[in-house]
């Protein structure tokens, strides 16, 4: 129902109550049934497992794969919303999906994580599958376009200034620094 109708429903209600002579409760309880239909009808309390499978079972076929060898130390897979992220900038031929493994559900952290944090992986594809180009123990990656190319942003946890570095894409790795004063 737009915001329109649920205007429209109001006054008829409101109509109705007049007409009918409702006490002011009933009136009322006539308005809090119409918001609470709405609300359900809208999706209601939020209910999603933050925890879900399909968070990995979405992802193409070799990338799931490498994730299931984590299953090993960890348990079932299952994963947060934020496990991957994709980037495919118009300007490349390339499209990269990176994973987070701070997102990923581990019963055996340390398996996943070290000190300056936890496993970060990412993948490109030029069209025929996906291959593993980065892979490191980080406190935060971010994939992104730096000048329109194609780069990640790493960082530790104990010290993100100490170990911050930016290597861009050179069309088979990310390899080359970028000197950037920070």
């Amino acid at each position: 129902m737009s915001s329109i109708g649920n205007w429209q429903h109001f006054v008829l209600v409101w109509v109705t109550a007049r007409r009918t002579e409702f006490s002011v409760v009933g009136f009322t309880l006539l308005i809090l049934a119409n918001l609470s239909s709405t609300v359900d009808a809208r999706g209601g309390l939020h209910t999603e497992d933050p925890w879900a499978s399909h968070h990995i079972e979405g992802l193409p076929p070799e990338i799931r794969q490498n994730v299931s060898k984590q299953e090993r130390s960890c348990g079932p897979a299952r994963a947060r919303h934020y496990f991957s992220r994709s980037l495919s900038p118009s300007n490349s031929r390339y499209n990269f999906i990176s994973l987070h493994f701070e997102e990923f559900g581990c019963d055996h952290r340390s398996s996943i994580c070290r000190p300056s944090g936890c496993l970060h992986q990412v993948y490109a594809s030029s069209g025929a599958g996906y291959r593993l180009v980065f892979s490191g123990y980080v406190g935060e990656l971010e994939l992104k376009t730096i000048d329109g190319q194609v780069a990640i942003e790493a960082s530790c946890w104990h010290s993100a200034e100490a170990c911050f570095r930016i290597e861009r894409w050179n069309g088979s790795n990310f390899g080359q620094r970028l000197d950037l004063n920070r």
